[in-house]
Formats: C-alpha cells, sequence, structure tokens
C-alpha cells in the first residue's frame, strides 16, 4: 500500500491517517503504508506512472485521488485482502 506525497502537500497527513485507521480496522499493520515523496523518488517499485496529484494512494491495482473517503479506502483494502495482493508482498 502506497501513500503519494509531497513537503507541499496540505492534504497527505489527513490521508496518512485515514490509512492508517482503515489498516488498523483490519488489525493489520502501520508497517504496510510506504509513503512515497512524488518530488524525491518517483520509483514506487509498481512499474506504473505515478500519479498526477497528491495525495493519492495505490492499494493493489487501485488508484485513489485526492483525500480519501474512509468507506472507499476501507472497500480497497478488502478487496486487496481478498485478491491476496498483501501476502505477495510479505504481509
Amino acid at each position: 500500500m502506497i501513500l503519494y506525497s509531497s513537503p507541499t502537500c496540505l492534504l497527505c497527513n489527513a490521508a496518512l491517517e485515514i490509512v492508517y485507521d482503515v489498516v488498523a480496522d483490519f488489525g493489520l499493520s502501520r508497517d504496510m503504508v510506504r509513503v512515497v515523496n512524488i518530488l524525491e523518488d518517483a520509483d514506487d517499485g509498481c512499474d506504473l506512472p505515478p500519479p498526477v496529484g497528491v495525495p493519492a494512494m495505490r492499494i493493489c491495482d487501485e488508484l485513489i485521488s485526492g483525500l480519501p473517503d474512509r468507506d472507499v479506502a476501507r472497500g480497497a483494502v478488502m478487496q486487496a485482502i481478498l485478491k491476496g495482493c498483501f501476502h505477495e508482498c510479505g504481509w
């Protein structure tokens, strides 16, 4: 699970807290969330183009742009669990 951020992003800290809350709802570790500063680290390890704006998050094969709605983020995490995405990453 990747949260794309930048030092000047006004909503990125709020997005990170939402992601942490959703991860905790499923009993998963915060360590599953990797924060990628798009200004310093263009390679997120996914071999996919980075998002155009921040905040954005990639959960398995889904990209959510903007400040995520908790229910949308929760649904994406649930789908990722069902698809086994976290198992593939060693989580």
